[in-house]
């Protein structure tokens, strides 16, 4: 992977609750690379979070509040990271009705 100012961001359907069920090529394993690579999740930095203990869910399954679950990410470098102001995840309220997914929404000065 080149280096330079990147950022990732999108529904990645995956989390590290489900490593155990995906061995290779799971939700950790592509952090990792990631992150040996300086790109580290904006939601986990901001928050002070660990990937897998995620206390604001992205997306709901079938639309049911519960089921709650955190699968929607936005990886960013360096560069962006110095700048990051703000994170927020949308709330079920807000979102149940036009998606089962809730944005995340990150601001960089």
């Amino acid at each position: 992977m080149e280096k330079g100012n990147v950022v990732i961001a999108g529904d990645f359907n995956s989390n590290k609750i489900w490593d155990k069920d995906h061995k290779i090529g799971n939700h950790s394993e592509v952090v990792n690379f990631l992150s040996e690579n300086g790109i580290k999740s904006t939601y986990h930095q901001f928050f002070d979070e660990e990937q897998g203990k995620e206390t604001q869910p992205t997306h709901y399954f079938w639309h049911r509040q519960s089921k709650p679950f955190h699968i929607d990410y936005c990886f960013a470098s360096a560069g962006w990271m110095e700048r990051l102001e703000n994170v927020a995840v949308g709330k079920y309220e807000d979102w149940a009705q036009k998606s089962d997914h809730c944005p995340v929404i990150v601001d960089f000065k």
